[in-house]
């Protein structure tokens, strides 16, 4: 599921109405998925519930808790095709007061998903940012952007850091979309600031391509962000490839091959183009290695393996090797 909102970027299937990308606003409408086929067996399988969906018809959303949890379990299982009944309630409920009750109810729902549910909270904020509330919204997101990164945890070894600190930064970097969908200059303050001094560098990734997204991705945008990111080396930002929902081949290929050529150095080396899966060798070399240690080679047994009927020096005897060859051994 795939259905964009200005300012989110989300990229879990449960999150269906709000994987969105740094302030993106809804393009080409994508087709809805196939009903899911798999199921216990001591439940109804999923194609059933989803048939019993009443498509296009959002709850209301009012200012009370119950309204706010009943609306983001609807977003999360609704399809591409409702992306605009979502935004139209949000919208609705979207207002400027400083006690506007269903900022301030996502953002205490979002608040206590932190290192609870992932999803949930990710889910929570793309709400949020889309409500655009100058105040409650604001503060809320501010606060989250900010939160202390965990100094301990389960440490993953490939990643070299906490999986508790990933975690977070995904969801900061939720926040700082939302901050730069406001389109404001206190919004603005926020993720230029992230961009310069955030200590995560998946959040200042995420501040750059939204800064630059609701700025139109133009040249003065990216002027006052270059000396912002020269202090991490991150000016390579400013120029990445952003693929747009819906967008193929045709047109991001050509995008990312632009990027290259300004970019030569992240081509990769003829030493790393084979990756996991080297070419296969068509030639392989055809003069066999030695034999193992203990055996010497010697012409005169002349048989094919594993035969080695040939004949030997006197106190050697022959044998087939590990590369199926003959060869005198000593007895």
């Amino acid at each position: 599921m795939s259905v964009r909102f200005p300012g989110l970027r989300v990229a879990t299937a449960a999150i269906a109405a709000l994987a969105a990308s740094a302030g993106a606003p809804a393009l080409a409408q994508t087709q809805d998925p196939p009903p899911p086929k798999a199921w216990q067996k001591d439940s109804p399988p999923p194609v059933e519930i989803f048939a019993q969906r009443d498509l296009h018809h959002p709850p209301p959303l009012k200012g009370t808790r119950r309204s706010v949890k009943a609306f983001v379990a609807w977003a999360a299982r609704s399809v591409p095709s409702e992306r605009e009944d979502a935004r139209a309630a949000i919208a609705r409920a979207g207002n400027s007061s400083v006690s506007n009750p269903v900022a301030r109810h996502l953002c205490e729902l979002a608040q206590g998903a932190l290192g609870t549910d992932h999803t949930l909270a990710l889910l929570q904020l793309a709400i949020l940012g889309e409500l655009k509330n100058p105040t409650v919204g604001l503060g809320c997101l501010r606060d989250i952007l900010w939160t202390p990164l965990p100094t301990e945890g389960t440490r993953d070894v490939e990643l070299g850091d906490f999986i508790e600190v990933e975690s977070l930064a995904t969801v900061q970097a939720k926040a700082v979309d939302g901050l730069a969908y406001l389109r404001s200059p206190a919004g603005d303050a926020e993720v230029l600031k992230a961009i310069e001094s955030h200590p995560s560098r998946i959040v200042r990734a995420e501040a750059i391509d939204a800064y630059l997204w609701n700025h139109g991705d133009s040249p003065d945008a990216k002027a006052r962000l270059l000396p912002l990111t020269k202090g991490h080396g991150e000016e390579i930002f400013l120029d990445r490839v952003r693929k747009e929902d819906g967008e193929g081949a045709a047109t991001f290929d050509p995008k990312l091959e632009a990027f290259l050529r300004a970019h030569p150095e992240l081509q990769p080396t003829e030493d790393q183009q084979g990756g996991a899966n080297p070419p296969k060798n068509d030639k392989p070399d055809l003069i066999p290695p030695p034999p193992l240690t203990g055996f010497s080679f010697d012409p005169t047994c002349g048989a094919t393996a594993p035969a080695c009927n040939g004949s030997c020096p006197e106190g050697r005897r022959c044998v087939a090797n590990d590369v199926a060859a003959c060869t005198c051994v000593t007895q």
